[in-house]
C-alpha cells in the first residue's frame, strides 16, 4: 500500500486512511516541528450537505490517502 493523492480517493463511503496536515504546519521552522502538525485519520466521503470528508482527530487538510489495512483477526471473540 502506497500513499496516493487525495484527489484519487474513493467518494463512495469507503473508509480510508487519510493524511491530514494542520494549517499551522506552515509556521513550523523545522521538519521535526512540521511533523507534529500532521498525522493519519480514518475518514470517509459523504454526499450529505453538498459532500465532504468525515473524520475524527486532526484538523486540517487531507493531502494523501491509502486503503485501510484489514482488521486484526480475533479468534473466539476474545480480546487480548
Amino acid at each position: 500500500m502506497n500513499w496516493q493523492p487525495i484527489e484519487t480517493a474513493p467518494k463512495d463511503g469507503t473508509l480510508i486512511l487519510a493524511w491530514c496536515v494542520h494549517y499551522n504546519a506552515r509556521y513550523a521552522k523545522t521538519d521535526e516541528e512540521r511533523a507534529l502538525w500532521a498525522g493519519p485519520v480514518v475518514a470517509h466521503w459523504t454526499d450529505f450537505n453538498h459532500g465532504g470528508w468525515v473524520w475524527h482527530g486532526h484538523v486540517g487538510a487531507f493531502t494523501h490517502w491509502m486503503p485501510l489495512p484489514p482488521p486484526p483477526s480475533v479468534e473466539g471473540g476474545e480480546r487480548e
